[in-house]
């Protein structure tokens, strides 16, 4: 499952999504991708593990840019609803995973065009419950 919004094109915005996982799923969303998926950063959520990772091995097109990966373990209930409230100003990914936890991470894509959104499921099944952006005016446009 792969589903992207094309009017939803940015680098500043926030983003407030309510996932119900299926067991053994692997899920998340796609930020600051560009149109053939070059660049992008990926906020991924394994449910077995009960991880949430901000994977950044393709979020930039410049090798000497860090590309490791962020990591935290989310205690969830079974059928507990996860939800991720994303902020992202340019280089800087903030994800609060039910209000609970919370993962940062700096990100420098190359190119210009790298300002998609997408979400994806790599394995498993998982049903939206809700989904809502705002595009955000940046912190250094004061």
């Amino acid at each position: 499952m792969n589903f992207s919004h094309d009017d939803i094109r940015d680098d500043c915005l926030e983003m407030l999504v309510a996932f119900e996982p299926s067991d053994n799923s692997v899920f998340g969303v796609k930020v600051r991708c560009s149109p053939d998926g070059q660049e992008q950063t990926r906020l991924v959520y394994e449910s077995a593990s009960q991880r949430v990772s901000i994977e950044r091995e393709q979020s930039s097109l410049n090798p000497e840019v860090d590309h490791e990966h962020c990591t935290v373990v989310v205690d969830t209930d079974p059928g507990e609803v996860l939800t991720l409230h994303v902020f992202l100003d340019r280089s800087v990914v903030e994800v609060f995973v039910n209000g609970r936890c919370y993962l940062a991470s700096r990100i420098y894509p190359e190119r210009r065009d790298s300002l998609g959104i997408e979400l994806f499921a790599r394995k498993g099944s998982v049903r939206i419950r809700s989904l809502d952006i705002w595009r955000l005016a940046s912190i250094w446009n004061l």
